[in-house]
C-alpha cells in the first residue's frame, strides 16, 4: 500500500516537472506567438493517443478508456497553456 502511494506521488511530481519544462520551452521558442503550431502539435498528439488506445484495444477495459480521456484532456490543457500567455488568461 505504501509503495502505491509513493508511486502515485512520484508520478504527480513527474507530471508537474513535464508541464513546467514544456511551458518554459514554449516560451523560449516563442510558441505563444504561433498558436497554429501548438494546435497542430496537439492534434498530432491526440491522434497518437487514439492510435495507442486502438492498438491496446485487445485489453480494453473501462480503466483504460478513462486513462486515455484524461491524457487527452491533459494534452489539450498543456497546449492551451503554451499558446496563451499568462496575461491573456483570466
Amino acid at each position: 500500500m505504501k509503495e502505491k502511494k509513493e508511486s502515485a506521488i512520484l508520478q504527480a511530481i513527474g507530471v508537474v516537472i513535464v508541464v513546467v519544462v514544456l511551458y518554459i520551452i514554449g516560451r523560449l521558442l516563442g510558441l505563444d506567438s504561433k498558436p497554429i503550431v501548438v494546435k497542430s502539435e496537439m492534434a498530432v498528439l491526440m491522434i497518437v493517443i487514439a492510435a495507442a488506445y486502438v492498438w491496446q484495444k485487445r485489453t480494453q477495459n473501462v480503466e483504460g478508456a478513462i486513462k486515455v480521456i484524461m491524457i487527452g484532456g491533459m494534452v489539450m490543457r498543456i497546449g492551451y497553456m503554451i499558446y496563451t500567455g499568462c496575461d491573456v488568461r483570466s
